[in-house]
């Protein structure tokens, strides 16, 4: 780790964007609930398991039939100068306690902000005065007539990187007591995710985070938008059945258009490979580079 944080530094300075601007963006005080563990973590070997995502279709299949919504949950760690191994950024946008300016909330392609602009409705919208679950807002699309999807989105404050990768973890893992209530006729149980994705630093570099085994969860999507991130996520994925859907593989800008990209061709239901071209569109869009460039930035499956 002391030669790749140098490397990370150097190369990181060339690729990471920081066109965000200042967006204001309306909070509700409501609370937020932090999420409740129900299990201890697991340490027992486990056998590799390269599965396919046969299952998972099958589920997105059935679910859209029943003309039930596809549920995203989506973990977001504030950027933060102060507290995670990253290149700085400007003092506004490495705030990791600033909602409003946050490279990957309320800036120009932070999540909130970029999902406001880009066809999602918020459907709720919570602000905690804790230190750890900082916002919690819930968006919706339809994308055909029978197809709606739900997209739960978790703003963590930046210095809480280690509970916010356990929360993702646990998540997967099926063992959370946190639900998301939509309406009087429709509550969320966040442990039936049908996708879970991380995106922001790799908190993996910097955090000794426990690794969860359960093979007995639901065959699920999973994506992490982190630089490297299929190194470090690839097999702690496996252990709780979940499918890496879309990883990296080299440094990268863990901007929103990217989810926003993969959950739109995802919930389409198209192949992996078609997701993984769509991820590296938006790439490419927003960054500047060719496709055939942003390709190498992506990886889908083991």
């Amino acid at each position: 780790m002391a030669i790749l944080k140098p490397i990370i530094i150097i190369l990181g300075l060339l690729i990471v964007s920081c066109k965000a601007e200042k967006k204001d963006v309306s909070l509700q005080n409501n609370s937020i609930n932090i999420p409740v563990i129900n299990t201890p973590e697991v340490t027992e070997e486990v056998q590799f398991d390269s599965f396919n995502r046969d299952q998972i279709i099958v589920q997105l299949q059935n679910k859209i039939l029943r003309k039930e919504p596809l549920i995203v949950h989506v973990y977001v760690p504030l950027c933060d100068n102060e507290n995670q191994g990253i290149v700085p950024v400007s003092a506004s946008l490495g705030d990791g306690k600033n909602l409003k300016t946050n490279l990957y909330w309320g800036a120009g392609y932070g999540l909130k902000t970029h999902f406001k602009k880009t066809g999602w409705t918020v459907i709720s919208d919570v602000i905690d005065t804790s230190d750890v679950l900082m916002e919690r807002i819930v968006f919706k699309k339809s994308i055909a007539p029978s197809t709606n999807i739900i997209v739960i989105a978790d703003a963590y404050s930046g210095d809480k990187m280690q509970l916010c990768l356990e929360y993702f973890f646990k998540n997967l893992a099926e063992t959370l007591n946190d639900t998301v209530k939509i309406n009087d006729s429709l509550s969320i149980d966040l442990n039936k995710s049908d996708m879970v994705a991380f995106t922001g630093h790799n908190g993996l570099m910097d955090n000794n985070v426990n690794e969860l085994i359960n093979k007995n969860a639901k065959q699920k999507d999973a994506v992490v938008i982190a630089c490297i991130s299929h190194t470090y996520f690839k097999e702690r994925l496996n252990y709780l059945n979940a499918y890496p859907l879309v990883t990296t593989t080299s440094l990268m800008a863990p901007e929103a258009y990217v989810i926003n990209a993969i959950i739109n061709a995802w919930a389409n239901l198209e192949e992996e490979n078609s997701i993984f071209i769509s991820a590296a569109k938006a790439y490419s869009t927003y960054q500047k580079c060719s496709v055939n460039s942003a390709k190498y930035i992506f990886n889908t499956g083991w």
